[in-house]
């Protein structure tokens, strides 16, 4: 399980503690670990690796009580195949101008190559955490020798986001010496697409009718 706790002395007592995962409705066995956390808009939103019946998935929280309970999870991380054999791991979370980024590095296989991939990916939510956008690639490895890891992720009040990691590009053989790497973007937001899938199309008025 995932725990938050909070102080309201200025970090002299921490007096309570909140579960902020959920767990599966089938009580199937289920972990969470490498949490990632960024507050703003009224929000405290937590982002983890996820693992439940053997599947693996980023999934992501929110708390608008100061930490007191947390809404149920739901996934960032869009790949379908859940089963691995690659674990989707070290989320990094920040929030800006009332958007939620998450950066994250998983493996994937090339359903034409049938290799091995090494990713760094990104999304965002515009809707407080509600939905995540389509995973974009910051990095991948095409070489399948070495993995970008550890990624940190921050945005400034322009709505530009920053990226860091790890990797080995320059060792990949061995992978003992590692480099620290960065890359920088906007996300493009398209107004009205509101499954946030960066297209506007039938399915974005399909939404809006429903609302």
């Amino acid at each position: 399980r995932l725990f938050l706790s909070r102080s309201d002395d200025s970090g002299q007592t921490f007096s309570f503690r909140s579960v902020v995962n959920d767990l599966p409705a089938d009580s199937s066995i289920a972990g969470a670990g490498y949490a990632s956390m960024a507050v703003g808009g009224g929000l405290i939103g937590v982002v983890w690796n996820d693992r439940r019946s053997e599947q693996y998935t980023i999934r992501f929280s929110s708390s608008g009580d100061y930490g007191q309970t947390f809404s149920p999870s739901v996934r960032v991380a869009d790949v379908n195949d859940l089963s691995g054999p690659f674990i989707l791991s070290f989320p990094s979370l920040a929030w800006s101008r009332n958007v939620f980024f998450v950066a994250w590095s998983e493996g994937r296989k090339d359903t034409a190559t049938s290799q091995d991939i090494y990713y760094l990916f990104f999304s965002y939510s515009t809707n407080r955490g509600q939905t995540f956008a389509a995973n974009r690639p910051v990095f991948f490895d095409s070489t399948g020798w070495f993995a970008p890891f550890h990624p940190s992720m921050a945005s400034n009040e322009r709505g530009e986001v920053f990226a860091a990691w790890l990797d080995a590009r320059y060792d990949p053989f061995f992978t003992e010496r590692f480099h620290i790497f960065g890359a920088a973007g906007s996300p493009i937001m398209v107004k009205g697409d509101l499954n946030l899938d960066s297209l506007l199309t039938p399915a974005d008025v399909v939404l809006e009718l429903n609302a």
